[in-house]
């Protein structure tokens, strides 16, 4: 998305450029300026058609691994919604921090994995105490000694029908430290299982933290960048109207006109950082990214 939209800040630079070079042409042919001023104007123009093939280019890499990543086929036309975010979305104030910490335990899917691996490690230091614990064993059995040929079936079973049952308890006295140590380890995994489970928190407190301190400066980043537009704009409009009256050169003009630029890119970069680090925090509170 951001490749697509420097791809729209190229093009208007390259219209910019051609109305400059064509403007410089005609003081040229007036006698205002010189063949170099005018051949520096057609180099400008030249080098922004070449920015915007390369920005063209860069934008069919991204939505190429774009379709890598998402298992398209080669003949698949993948192309992107518009997407326009406006500057009240970028600027709007966060939620509590607190709460999205609180909602970003409830979604995070590998802290519920460590959740159910530690109740699992409890079950197994549970079945590790067993082995210290009397057993008991229940056996029982029925016969008939039935053998054929013989006497018919029924006389059998009511002649040679037999039961048995048995109960056998076993006292564990020694065991060679088996119980103990299998007591230890269980023990062990379950303090470890509940360390794995802290240190996920603590990453997700301090992914959070990052998030919100990470958009709070692209936000004042965006601020400052629409300042910077908007007077990087006022000055290449007046080189514009200087360089026709002959007060300034061409690099004067050249240079306002690369500011320009530069300050069209600087406020689209900021305004992406922050709304991807909103969406982060987003995802951080609902688990889902929606654009």
């Amino acid at each position: 998305m951001y490749c697509k939209e420097s791809i729209e800040i190229y093009r208007e630079a390259v219209k910019l450029s051609d109305a400059q070079a064509e403007r410089c042409r005609q003081l040229m042919e007036a006698g205002r300026v010189s063949r170099v001023d005018y051949a520096q104007l057609q180099a400008q123009a030249e080098q922004q058609r070449y920015n915007l093939s390369n920005a063209t280019g860069t934008y069919d890499t991204r939505r190429m691994e774009l379709k890598r990543l998402l298992e398209l086929g080669i003949d698949t036309d993948l192309r992107l919604a518009p997407v326009v975010w406006t500057d009240s979305q970028v600027t709007d104030s966060l939620p509590p921090i607190a709460e999205s910490y609180t909602l970003a335990l409830h979604t995070d899917k590998k802290l519920e994995a460590l959740r159910l691996q530690r109740d699992a490690t409890a079950l197994d230091v549970d079945i590790a105490n067993a082995q210290r614990r009397p057993n008991i064993s229940i056996t029982a059995g029925v016969g008939t000694n039935y053998f054929a040929p013989g006497e018919a079936v029924g006389t059998q079973l009511k002649q040679s029908l037999n039961e048995q049952i048995g109960v056998a308890l076993s006292l564990p006295i020694t065991d060679g430290k088996k119980a103990k140590t299998a007591i230890a380890k269980a023990k062990i995994q379950q303090l470890n299982a509940a360390l794995d489970e802290e240190a996920r928190r603590n990453d997700i407190a301090q992914n959070v933290e990052a998030a919100y301190i990470d958009l709070r400066a692209t936000q004042s980043r965006f601020a400052a960048a629409k300042e910077q537009l908007e007077s990087a704009r006022l000055s290449a409009e007046l080189v514009d109207e200087q360089f026709s009256l002959g007060l300034v050169n061409t690099v004067e003009l050249l240079t306002a006109h690369n500011n320009l630029i530069e300050a069209q890119h600087t406020l689209l970069q900021a305004r992406f950082m922050a709304m991807l680090d909103r969406k982060l925090i987003e995802f951080y509170r609902t688990a889902e990214i929606n654009l």
